[in-house]
């Protein structure tokens, strides 16, 4: 049972830092997703992360990736409100709301 919770925390981690760090002019490679993940306690390979976001997806939160690059963000839905705050050299995004496909 625990690693079906630990697997619910990454997916619930991945989508917030998702949904609060990217937009389609602002994707994350997976290495940086990678980072982030572990900057919050959770560890996940280069090989699983593809999965997850493809869970994300199967289950209605729409996470897009470019073609034949890494690199992966949530698609921003126009009924959502964004605040932009900045962070060193990038800009980030915080979502004030959570829209569900």
């Amino acid at each position: 049972m625990a690693k079906n919770t630990d697997t619910s925390i990454k997916l619930l981690v991945l989508y917030d830092i998702l949904c609060k760090m990217t937009d389609e002019d602002h994707a994350l490679s997976t290495n940086e997703i990678i980072d982030e993940l572990a900057k919050r306690g959770i560890a996940v390979s280069r090989k699983v992360l593809p999965s997850d976001i493809a869970l994300l997806n199967k289950y209605g939160y729409e996470v897009c990736s470019y073609t034949k690059k890494a690199r992966y963000y949530y698609a921003e839905h126009p009924n959502q409100s964004r605040k932009s705050y900045h962070s060193g050299d990038r800009e980030r995004y915080e979502l004030r709301g959570i829209y569900r496909i």
